[in-house]
């Protein structure tokens, strides 16, 4: 019943909010994988890079939201948050991501982790070689599967890498890590 409570009270704020020149509810386009993805501007995810940054961001964002800068935020734990408002609340340290929404409704977070699937009998070595400044902690699952982490600051990046290499010869298949349809409840 409370999170009833609370998601009306959150539907009802968001409905009442005025469109103006600080903040813009139209949708964007993109691509992943030749799956049509929106996402607004006035939504997103930051990752942190650890707890003390995850402390400090809390700080930031609660600022922001009292200076008027953005509607509101909630934290799914201490290392990422979730944003409602124009204003980029990020450092040089975090990872963005929009929310995207597929055309089926699904939401969609992309976390800065690679998943490839090469084809049989090819190897990942010209992978590694052509991305060696954004690829680290490669981690072999199986001959054919590895998952990577990415040096990247944006879900932009991460959509233009996903699909080159799901374009390269040997490549099955090449993913994002994804958060998919989560829900938040504790607004503050």
């Amino acid at each position: 019943m409370k999170v009833k409570f609370i998601l009306f009270i959150l539907i009802l704020i968001l409905s009442s909010c005025e469109k103006n020149e600080t903040q813009e509810f139209d949708f964007e386009y993109t691509e992943l994988n030749d799956i049509k993805l929106k996402f607004s501007k006035s939504s997103y995810f930051i990752l942190t890079a650890d707890e003390i940054s995850g402390r400090a961001k809390e700080l930031e964002l609660s600022r922001s939201k009292e200076k008027g800068e953005i509607i509101s935020y909630s934290s799914r734990n201490n290392l990422s948050f979730y944003v409602y408002g124009n204003k980029r609340i990020v450092n040089k340290s975090d990872y963005l991501s929009e929310i995207y929404y597929t055309e089926e409704g699904s939401s969609i977070i992309i976390l800065p982790r690679l998943i490839v699937f090469l084809k049989n009998s090819h190897q990942i070595d010209n992978i590694i070689t052509d991305y060696k400044d954004l690829l680290t902690s490669e981690e072999q699952i199986n001959n054919q599967k590895y998952i990577f982490k990415c040096n990247v600051s944006k879900s932009e990046e991460m959509i233009q890498i996903v699909n080159t290499i799901s374009n390269k010869n040997g490549v099955d298949w090449c993913e994002p890590d994804m958060l998919m349809d989560l829900k938040t409840f504790d607004q503050y």
